[in-house]
């Protein structure tokens, strides 16, 4: 394949169907009408640029991109201080968001193909929602295929919702060692043995260690000063790899 110019287009030009539009579709990425979608989910601070720049790569790599913001249409703003994910966006709340997408997707022309999803932090969370074999009926279509093919998480929030130890579909998880606010020890790691399962750790990498908007600091939900965010090049370079071969080997081979 050769380079692809991605194209952005509103998501009231891309509905073609009698099937509603999902709210919580915040932009649509398309580059082509044969190719697989992948979508974006953000963590506690709502909709940033993260979720666009993600959208972007997705594109270069082949594959259309759905933007997602669980937030405004919840009446919701950033809530990484608040001490947790507010009642009305709880884990399975954005995995229930997947699965709407999903749906939407398979009346969607330009959608042609598999359907993963990525989410990072709290929206990382939701992804290990999905997974969870007591979930999957929602992840199932009336001919029992599942309606999300594969799924990526990144730095998730293990507190509440610890990895199930039998993931329903293929998933891969990213997580830095050094993350001071989704500490990567309570998701035990090496209770997860299962094949659907592929997990790599950063032994340096702090929280959002793909995002180059810059290091913050700040206070936990314990109110305990915290590395929020840093950037690491080399577990960014190494996981965008990882990711465009776990996506390639899922959704197709149209990552080149």
């Amino acid at each position: 394949m050769g380079l692809v110019i991605a194209i952005s287009t509103s998501v009231g030009n891309a509905q073609n169907s009698s099937i509603t539009k999902p709210s919580i579709v915040a932009d649509v990425r398309i580059i082509g009408s044969a190719n697989s979608t992948v979508l974006v989910s953000h963590g506690s601070g709502c909709l940033e640029q993260q979720s666009l720049n993600w959208a972007k790569q997705l594109n270069e790599w082949g594959y259309n991109a759905v933007v997602i913001d669980h937030c405004t249409s919840r009446g919701l703003q950033r809530y990484t201080q608040t001490g947790g994910p507010p009642s009305e966006l709880q884990p399975r709340d954005k995995a229930l968001d997947f699965i709407r997408i999903a749906k939407w997707l398979e009346e969607q022309a330009w959608h042609k193909g598999k359907i993963a999803v990525i989410g990072y932090s709290m929206g990382g969370t939701g992804v290990l929602k999905l997974i969870d074999e007591n979930f999957s009926s929602d992840n199932l279509a009336s001919t029992n295929k599942a309606y999300i093919d594969a799924a990526v998480a990144y730095y998730p929030e293990c507190k509440r919702d610890r990895p199930p130890l039998n993931p329903t579909i293929p998933t891969l998880i990213h997580h830095g060692q050094g993350d001071e606010l989704a500490l990567s020890r309570r998701c035990k790691y090496a209770e997860l043995q299962h094949p659907n399962y592929q997990i790599m750790l950063y032994a340096d990498a702090h929280h959002s260690f793909d995002d180059k908007t810059g290091d913050i600091r700040g206070v936990n939900m314990k109110g305990e000063s915290k590395v929020l965010r840093r950037y690491n090049r080399d577990a960014d370079y190494k996981s965008r790899a990882s990711t465009k071969e776990f996506l390639g080997r899922y959704l197709g081979n149209l990552a080149k």
